[in-house]
């Protein structure tokens, strides 16, 4: 951890952040992790005095709800929205050292943000256990070498039981497929490969949370959609190990229609509460 000036070149992360943040597909994904993995981080210091000592933190900044995030900024210019002070201290930390940071029993940090007035993206606590973010999918052909998709020789029941558990919440879940990936030099890895609609962070956090107890050492899970080019490379003349019932789609249905209603109704209401311009 050094106390440094200098700003770090984090110029394709920049661009790769705004990318995933409005595109979450995995095959961004893997690239936007890798320079995630390299870039270097201005974390800003402040000192805390109390009645018999004075010593320094991490700044940190609270969401309304309370929660509690590490400050990290990819450059100065993004450290300046936060506070207009140049002679801020500040020590450079890399993406895993912020991890430690959060992961350290003896703070109380909720996670850390990156750019909390710029891209603005959170990762929290329980995403970090779940090492989610660190999982980086396997395309067909990674770093040199050749991936094979197929089916698990045996399949491991009681975490797809544990993950079928979690799928059941969601009734924008089609289906899943879980398959395996292993690369030429012996390197496997389960992939799981799920057709739902709408956002994809509650769904994987949960899906990877049941899933981790079961992974032995080693072992790892990716989790894309069916919309991926990955995933739809994967599943092309497979079987899905889970799919939803015809209630769960009549549930959906509804689901999706009430809250495109309750949408155009608030949408009516807020045109009704407004003053007349033209009395």
């Amino acid at each position: 951890m050094a106390v440094l000036n200098s700003i770090p070149g984090n110029e394709q992360l920049l661009e790769l952040m705004k990318i995933v943040k409005e595109d979450p597909s995995y095959a961004q994904r893997e690239v936007y992790l890798t320079a995630l993995k390299k870039a270097r981080f201005l974390a800003p210091i402040e000192w805390i005095t109390t009645k018999d000592s004075r010593r320094r933190t991490l700044a940190t900044i609270y969401k309304a709800s309370g929660e509690k995030y590490l400050l990290a900024f990819t450059s100065w210019e993004e450290l300046l929205k936060w506070r207009e002070n140049k002679d801020d201290r500040v020590v450079v930390l890399s993406h895993e050292e912020l991890r430690q940071q959060v992961l350290d029993k003896s703070t109380t940090y909720d996670g850390f943000v990156i750019d909390p007035y710029g891209v603005n993206l959170i990762t929290p606590r329980q995403v970090i256990i779940s090492s989610l973010p660190l999982v980086a999918p396997k395309t067909t052909r990674s770093a040199g070498r050749e991936a094979i998709i197929s089916i698990p020789r045996v399949y491991p029941q009681r975490m797809l039981n544990a993950i079928i558990a979690q799928l059941k919440d969601f009734y924008t879940v089609r289906c899943a497929y879980f398959l395996l990936m292993a690369t030429e030099d012996g390197e496997k890895n389960y992939l799981a490969v799920i057709d739902f609609i709408g956002d994809n962070r509650r769904l994987f956090y949960r899906v990877m949370s049941a899933a981790q107890p079961f992974l032995k050492k080693n072992e790892h899970l990716t989790i894309v959609s069916t919309d991926s080019a990955l995933g739809r490379m994967a599943i092309r003349g497979q079987k899905p190990f889970y799919t939803r019932s015809r209630l769960a789609d009549i549930r959906a249905w509804l689901a999706h229609h009430y809250h495109r209603f309750e949408s155009w109704y608030q949408s009516r209401q807020t045109k009704s509460d407004r003053p007349d311009q033209d009395r």
